[in-house]
């Protein structure tokens, strides 16, 4: 994993795959946890209840799609 992921709390949408950085770190974990439990998916609108922890290989697509992003 890259530095540049392990600088954002990545989430993982259940319903449709989609990755998003929840919060730039750092943050203390209760504040973390807090925006998780109210999280709300971009694409889908799925609730937290249906999200969970991006695992490695998607934190690194995501890296590597933000980083096509910015040239």
């Amino acid at each position: 994993m890259t530095a540049v992921s392990c600088r954002y709390v990545l989430v993982s949408c259940r319903p449709c795959g989609h990755v998003w950085s929840l919060t730039p770190l750092p943050m203390p974990m209760m504040e973390v946890a807090t925006l998780a439990k109210h999280s709300v998916c971009p694409k889908c609108e799925s609730k937290s209840d249906q999200h969970f922890m991006a695992s490695e290989a998607q934190a690194v697509a995501w890296v590597q799609q933000q980083e096509a992003r910015q040239g």
